[in-house]
């Protein structure tokens, strides 16, 4: 009998030891997987800031002025036409193609079409889940709208697809998933009115 009590203490305190393990084990994985998660997030929130500043950096001067000035001047206020924008020469409105804004010698110096680049980088990087949506539409959500609504009315003269289709691909595809919700709000840049 006595020799059947060391050898049954001897099991209880393995197994009981055997649990032990395995809930510390348990526990530190659920550690683990909790830092590695919070360290994702933190790395996206950063690097969403600094792809806002190369944005911003990335542009001309002037990049952001001829924006409001095309935001202007493609509102029905300017009486421009969908698809259009209005120019005044000698006091006449004259109403040109959006798709002015990338031909060669654009009245804008190219600066649509430098953010519509920039755009399409960022929305890679937001598609593959590499920066905080949210802090990318608050900081650029108004210039990122009215880009985009611009490039979906240019017709593609080479093919079938749609000019944004072809030339802003992760754009397009930004606007075509759910990964913006409208409800977001964003800087504003510029108003109409």
């Amino acid at each position: 009998m006595k020799e059947i009590l060391p050898m049954l203490s001897v099991d209880i305190f393995a197994e009981i030891r055997g649990w032990l393990i395995l809930v510390l084990s348990v526990i530190g994985g659920f550690i683990s997987l909790r830092t590695f998660i919070e360290n994702q997030k933190q790395r996206r929130i950063e690097n969403s800031l600094r792809l806002v500043v190369m944005f911003k950096e990335s542009l001309l001067e002037n990049d952001i002025q001829e924006w409001k000035k095309m935001f202007h001047s493609t509102s029905e206020i300017a009486g421009a036409k969908k698809g259009f924008y209005v120019i005044l020469i000698n006091r006449q409105r004259i109403q040109l193609p959006l798709s002015n804004l990338f031909a060669e010698g654009p009245p804008d110096h190219g600066a649509i079409k430098r953010m519509a680049e920039l755009f399409d980088l960022i929305s890679y990087q937001m598609l593959n889940n590499k920066l905080d949506n949210r802090l990318i539409y608050f900081q650029l959500g108004q210039l990122m709208n009215t880009v985009h609504s611009w490039l979906e009315k240019i017709e593609s003269p080479y093919s079938d697809q749609a000019f944004i289709e072809v030339n802003y691909p992760s754009f397009n595809r930004l606007y075509q998933t759910s990964l913006i919700d409208k409800d977001w709000v964003c800087r504003t840049y510029a108003v109409i009115g």
